[in-house]
């Protein structure tokens, strides 16, 4: 018991020499990792009862573990604390203005990209774009967005057919002048009647 004190914990348990392994821990040349069908499975399942004593041990073995990380975060603690007290109140005030520049900036960031999507969506709005477009728009100021906007504008409206296909438009086909079946439109312009 004292030498288990004195190492830290509990020491693995001796070898069995009654056992198949060897004292390395290797099995004897022509054992298989699998039992012969004949032979018996004993030690196939590993013995997870610990009994009073290796409950006793890994108890103990568990409380120096905590003790040991308690330490460790308690060195760790001292460790920074010393590592502060070698600077000056100085060295101190500069990397906490360091951070607070840093955090300033991100701040600024984000609020001229949050301003431009603003911007964008103005100017989409604008043009007649769908607000899904709006953040295809390109650009850092006014001018050059609204420039973006109208040549995309013009490019969406390149497809769409321009004049008169008259449906819709007076006549007939509005119902002033009487119903039109849409049945008879097709077989006239099918050719059948």
């Amino acid at each position: 018991m004292a030498d288990e004190a004195a190492s830290g914990g509990a020491r693995p348990p001796e070898p069995n020499p009654a056992s198949d392994a060897r004292s390395s821990g290797q099995q004897e040349p022509g054992d298989g990792a699998r039992p012969d069908q004949g032979s018996s499975t004993e030690g196939a399942r590993p013995d997870t009862s610990l009994g009073d004593n290796g409950q006793e041990a890994l108890n103990r073995e568990r409380s120096a573990r905590r003790e040991a990380d308690r330490q460790l975060a308690e060195a760790r603690k001292r460790v920074a604390e010393l590592e502060d007290a070698g600077k000056s109140e100085t060295d101190r005030a500069r990397s906490e203005v360091e951070r607070a520049n840093q955090r300033i900036q991100e701040l600024e960031t984000q609020a001229r990209e949050r301003d431009l999507n603003d911007l964008r969506k103005e100017v989409a709005a604008e043009a007649g774009l769908p607000p899904l477009l709006a953040s295809r728009l390109q650009g850092e100021d006014l001018r050059a967005m609204r420039a973006d906007a109208k040549k995309l504008a013009d490019e969406l409206n390149a497809g769409k057919p321009v004049g008169d296909i008259g449906i819709g438009r007076g006549g007939a086909a509005s119902g002033q002048r009487g119903r039109v079946d849409m049945n008879t439109l097709i077989r006239q312009a099918a050719g059948r009647q």
